[in-house]
């Protein structure tokens, strides 16, 4: 009998429901969907690529040639902002909003690591008219460089101790770059520390306003209060 209701009770839960065939898809509808959805990728590639032309000075006819790679002639500061605090609007241009602007390529980069390698890589370098290739110098190029570096040292020997070499030169020259980064790091760290104190400065002074309030001597004894010492002498 357990048996024969434990069967019914199946037989009913299965009632009506086919399990013999498979799902169907409509292959027109997702196909049109994907058609769509590869006609909006192309259609924003297309652009990108249009802004990159437009940007491009050898496309434009600024320069016949792209130059070979050379090394950067300034540094770049990533800690520009570090410790300061800004707020930025969300329907801003793209040169206000958070993160590091790139004014060649008018696009923003989230993080420092992002931006060091978009100025590193190759769009980039594009839009500034080089290519990635490194120019091949020859020994002439080469032997030049070295004797420009062997006057410069001298002079610098000379202004400084006519009796001094050129090795001492670049040494004493090494010593004055990093003096000079020393002082660059002390000073930085003086300021941020000038800033936590005016910080910790401004935080005990408002506190110390809302704390601070005055009672009429007059009210506070109609009320009955006398004070909150001790009466124990």
């Amino acid at each position: 009998w357990q048996d024969g209701a434990r069967t019914w009770t199946m037989e009913r839960r299965t009632n009506g429901v086919d399990n013999t065939s498979r799902r169907t898809w409509d292959k027109e509808k997702y196909a049109s969907l994907a058609q769509e959805r590869e006609s909006k990728e192309r259609d924003v590639a297309d652009e990108k690529k249009r802004r990159r032309m437009d940007l491009d000075p050898l496309h434009n006819g600024l320069i016949r040639e792209r130059a070979r790679l050379t090394h950067r002639d300034k540094e770049v500061v990533l800690d520009q902002h570090l410790g300061q605090t800004q707020v930025f609007s969300a329907t801003g241009p793209r040169h206000q909003q958070p993160g590091y602007y790139c004014n060649v390529c008018e696009c923003v980069l989230k993080d420092s690591k992002s931006y060091v390698d978009h100025i590193n890589g190759k769009k980039h370098l594009k839009l500034l008219g080089m290519s990635t290739r490194v120019e091949r110098v020859g020994v002439e190029r080469v032997q030049a460089k070295l004797q420009a570096l062997q006057s410069r040292s001298k002079r610098v020997s000379r202004s400084a101790d006519g009796s001094a070499s050129a090795e001492e030169a670049s040494e004493d020259d090494w010593k004055e770059r990093a003096r000079r980064a020393e002082e660059r790091e002390k000073e930085a760290k003086r300021e941020k520390q000038a800033r936590k104190r005016r910080r910790q400065a401004q935080a005990v002074a408002s506190e110390d306003e809302g704390d601070a309030w005055e009672v009429d001597p007059d009210l506070a004894a109609t009320m009955g209060f006398h004070g909150f010492n001790s009466s124990k002498k």
